[in-house]
């Protein structure tokens, strides 16, 4: 049996962006693949652009950058059963044929790897960026990221107590990492392992607020240490609502 890929793309009211994006994935993946876009609440048409094109879109009102990225986990580990997933965010734009192979390989290694970012590369500590030879790092970024489904089905999905903009992929990516999925610790200090990627993020515009990204540091300490399963809702009110997103983007779950 071929492996399954999935590319879930992130975004919120940033519809040209959005689109350069898909035409990028679009024209730069070579292997097939299921493609789902996660829209947190636009109101700029991207949803009705979406269908219109053809093109899966999971949607719902504006809830953080957690949720939205759960909305694409979900719907490609437990609707499309992807082996693999890759999430980009809206400003990430694949540049070169075949982008996607070191992230099928990385997923099938390590279970999780994320995007070496050169705006911290100041905290970059030996590594090459290849998939045999990671950058290990102290800190990370979500712009791309990679995850094997047995990753998300042992480890579970971002904490959808984090609100807004901010430090919920950090949690996720500690907690696979707890679980042997995409790092270690070294002397008590998590170490990511990063992916050197022919991948442009954009300088644009961010939807963070100084508060919002205070509070979910806050939270990020006090969950540090929980290593518990999440799947995706953190009650039946949100396990009802992530269930009709799935409706809603024609998964029509039973």
């Amino acid at each position: 049996m071929s492996l399954v890929l999935g590319i879930g793309i992130i975004t919120f009211n940033r519809s040209t962006l959005l689109n350069e994006t898909i035409g990028a994935v679009i024209r730069h993946t070579r292997y097939p693949f299921t493609l789902v876009v996660a829209d947190d609440g636009s109101t700029d048409g991207t949803r009705e652009a979406m269908l219109s094109s053809g093109i899966p879109c999971v949607s719902g009102s504006n809830r953080g950058v957690a949720w939205n990225k759960n909305r694409a986990l979900f719907w490609l580990a437990h609707i499309k059963k992807c082996d693999v997933i890759i999430l980009l965010e809206d400003d990430a734009a694949p540049q070169d044929a075949g982008w996607e192979k070191p992230w099928i390989d990385g997923a099938a290694k390590y279970g999780h790897l994320n995007l070496a970012g050169d705006w911290f590369k100041n905290y970059y500590l030996d590594g090459t960026g290849t998939v045999d030879d990671p950058i290990r790092c102290a800190m990370v970024s979500g712009q791309c990221s990679c995850f094997s489904r047995e990753a998300v089905l042992f480890g579970g999905f971002l904490d959808t107590r984090f609100k807004g903009f901010g430090f919920g992929h950090v949690e996720h990516s500690l907690r696979l990492m707890r679980l042997g999925y995409g790092g270690r610790y070294e002397n008590n200090r998590p170490i990511y392992y990063l992916l050197k990627a022919p991948i442009v993020v954009g300088d644009t515009h961010s939807h963070s607020n100084p508060e919002a990204i205070e509070r979910n540091r806050l939270l990020c300490n006090e969950l540090l240490q929980d290593g518990s399963f999440r799947g995706g809702a953190q009650n039946e009110t949100e396990m009802k609502m992530l269930r009709e997103e799935m409706n809603l983007s024609g998964s029509f779950l039973r």
